[in-house]
């Protein structure tokens, strides 16, 4: 793993912009034959199998199926890269909140997150959450129930676009936060402030990007850490493309 002076791990996140590479076959091809020996097995059982892969192939549930395909490829690709891990070495297994994880190499920890605009997935020597959001427009429920005290004053404050990127910023940020502690949505992201990145642009722990049709946000991470973007061209194994 990449690391800085002083032997602090450095968090790599790894993006991938969809740009429509793979196709629906070399996708499926992947998925019926390698899903149950690597990032599939043993925790998510509607994977396995022909048949069960090829109800997904179709319309709009394709499309979701398709979008966490890619994750768990990129996944793939970032252990390989990063640590020269196989996926099927990996033996991932979820915690009782659904948090993924490596049951043969704990040492390592993760997260992915997928939209209908990218997916990624960050990596670490200590706990992690990531969030890749597709950019929305801004609702004021969603404000009101979401944000603290803080937080909806430095929204309001503005209008327009700069309120909209301001609540996704904060929304992207607190989901990367109940990731990385492990306890989801469930814990209750209006427990999470996250005031002092919304007024000064950068909150410590926190790596915050706004891109052009989407917004990622890492817990655990830092401003320095690294973001590679890769294409989907890569992401297949060679004997699947």
């Amino acid at each position: 793993m990449r690391k800085e002076k002083g032997r602090r791990a450095v968090e790599v996140i790894y993006v991938c912009e969809y740009d429509q590479t793979l196709t629906s076959d070399q996708l499926l091809d992947w998925a019926v034959r390698c899903g149950d020996k690597t990032l599939f097995a043993g925790q998510e059982p509607q994977v396995g199998g022909a048949a069960r892969v090829r109800t997904c192939c179709e319309g709009k549930k394709w499309q979701k199926f398709r979008e966490r395909l890619i994750a768990w490829l990129l996944l793939g690709y970032a252990f390989q890269k990063e640590y020269g891990l196989l996926p099927e070495e990996l033996a991932i297994c979820r915690t009782e909140k659904g948090k993924p994880y490596s049951a043969s190499h704990p040492e390592y920890c993760f997260n992915l997150s997928h939209c209908s605009a990218a997916c990624a997935c960050a990596l670490s020597e200590r706990e992690v959450g990531i969030d890749v959001e597709r950019r929305f427009p801004f609702r004021l429920s969603l404000a009101r129930r979401i944000c603290t005290p803080g937080e909806w004053e430095q929204i309001m404050r503005f209008d327009g676009a700069k309120r909209e990127q301001l609540l996704q910023v904060a929304w992207s940020m607190k989901e990367s936060y109940v990731k990385k502690n492990g306890q989801g949505i469930g814990y209750g992201v209006e427990r999470v402030d996250v005031t002092a990145c919304l007024k000064n642009g950068r909150q410590d722990g926190y790596l915050v990007r706004s891109e052009g049709r989407y917004t990622l946000a890492v817990c655990g991470a830092g401003q320095e850490d690294v973001v590679c973007t890769v294409p989907e061209a890569k992401l297949l194994p060679p004997e699947h493309r």
